[in-house]
C-alpha cells in the first residue's frame, strides 16, 4: 500500500465495526432498560433476565468509542504529517467538522419534536454550549439535544490538545510522551475508582467527558500513524491481541476494575489495526465480493459518527414499544 495515498481503505472497517458496536450497545439500553449488568458488591450481579444474559455481548459495544478515538488520532496525525502547516490544519480540521455539525446542532435542537429545546434560560444554555462545543463540561447538556454530540466536543477539545502533542513528540519523543499523557489519563480514570469505591457514587458525568480523559487513546493512534508513515513496525505489532482483548472484558466483571475498561480497549484496538491493516489482506477475505449469490459488500460511506449515531438511536425508538412487549411476555 502507498503511504502516501489519501485514502486508507481498512479504516473504513474499523470505523464499520465501531458504529455497529454502539448500535448495538444501546440497543440493549433501550430493550432491556440497562446496558451493563448490576453489581451486588464488587462483582457483576448475573441475577437478570434471560434475554439480557443473551444480549450481554452487546455491552461490550462500548468498545466501539475506543475504536473511534484510536482511529481519529490515526487520521489526523496522518493527514498533518503529509501536510504540516498549522493554519492550513486549523481551517480544513473546522471546515470539515463544523458546519455539517452545526446544521445537525441547529436541525435537532429547532425541528426534531423529541430534541427541540424551549426558548428559556435552559434551552438557550443548552444551544450556547452546544455550538460552542463545551457542552460536555455540564451534567446538564451533557447529553442534551442528542446524546451523541458529547463525543465530538471532546474530539475537538483534543485537536486544541494535539499541538501540545506534537511540541512534547518534538522534545521527548514519542515513547516518553505517551508514558506523560498515558500516566494523566490512567491517573484521572483511578480518581473515579477512588471516588467510587470511597463514596458508592461515579463521579459527575461531565468528569468522564474531559479531553485529558481520552487524550491518551488518540494519541497512541497517531503514534501508529507515525509509525505506519516512517515505514517501521507498527506499535503493538508484537503483542497479544488475544491477551489485550481479555484483559478489556475482564474489567466490566469487577467493580474496582472499572476505570481501566476504556484503556484497555484502547490499546486492544491499537494491537489489532498492525494485524488486519494495511497489507494483511483481511479485507479481501472477510469482505471480498460473493459471485455465488450476486452479493457484495458495499464499505460504510464516510458519514460522520453523530449523523449515523443519530439515526440509529432515531430508529431504536421506532423499535422501542415492540422490543419491551417481547420481553415483557417473555418474562411473564
Amino acid at each position: 500500500m502507498n503511504h502516501r495515498q489519501k485514502h486508507i481503505d481498512f479504516l473504513d472497517h474499523f470505523r464499520g465495526i465501531a458504529v455497529v458496536a454502539v448500535f448495538l450497545f444501546h440497543s440493549l439500553g433501550t430493550a432491556c432498560g440497562r446496558n451493563q449488568l448490576p453489581w451486588a458488591n464488587w462483582i457483576a450481579d448475573f441475577d437478570v433476565s434471560r434475554t439480557f444474559l443473551v444480549l450481554l455481548p452487546f455491552s461490550l459495544g462500548w468498545s466501539g468509542v475506543a475504536i473511534f478515538f484510536v482511529v481519529s488520532g490515526f487520521c489526523i496525525h496522518l493527514n498533518f504529517r503529509r501536510k504540516p502547516d498549522w493554519r492550513d490544519f486549523t481551517l480544513r480540521r473546522f471546515f470539515r467538522i463544523y458546519p455539517p455539525y452545526l446544521f445537525a446542532v441547529l436541525f435537532f435542537s429547532l425541528l426534531i419534536p423529541w430534541s427541540r429545546v424551549g426558548f428559556d434560560l435552559l434551552g438557550v444554555s443548552q444551544l450556547w454550549t452546544h455550538l460552542a462545543l463545551v457542552h460536555n463540561f455540564d451534567n446538564h447538556s451533557f447529553f442534551g439535544i442528542s446524546p451523541a454530540f458529547w463525543s465530538i466536543a471532546v474530539e475537538a477539545q483534543i485537536y486544541l490538545l494535539y499541538p501540545i502533542l506534537v511540541a512534547l513528540v518534538a522534545r521527548f519523543g514519542w515513547r516518553r510522551s505517551l508514558i506523560y499523557i498515558g500516566a494523566l489519563e490512567v491517573g484521572l480514570r483511578a480518581l473515579s475508582n477512588v471516588v467510587l469505591v470511597s463514596t458508592g457514587e461515579s463521579p459527575p458525568l461531565w468528569f468522564y467527558g474531559l479531553p485529558f480523559i481520552y487524550w491518551f487513546s488518540w494519541s497512541i493512534g497517531a503514534a501508529v500513524a507515525e509509525a505506519y508513515l516512517s515505514g517501521r513496525t507498527l506499535p503493538f505489532f508484537n503483542h497479544s491481541l488475544l491477551a489485550w482483548s481479555a484483559a478489556a472484558v475482564w474489567p466490566i466483571f469487577r467493580t474496582a476494575s472499572q476505570g481501566r475498561i476504556v484503556e484497555l480497549q484502547h490499546l486492544s484496538t491499537t494491537s489489532a489495526i498492525p494485524r488486519f491493516g494495511p497489507s494483511r489482506g483481511w479485507e479481501a477475505l472477510i469482505f471480498r465480493p460473493s459471485t455465488d449469490c450476486g452479493i457484495r459488500f458495499v464499505p460504510l460511506p464516510l458519514v460522520s459518527y453523530y449523523g449515523s449515531l443519530r439515526h440509529l438511536v432515531s430508529c431504536i425508538r421506532g423499535s422501542k414499544h415492540c422490543v419491551r412487549q417481547a420481553i415483557y411476555h417473555e418474562r411473564a
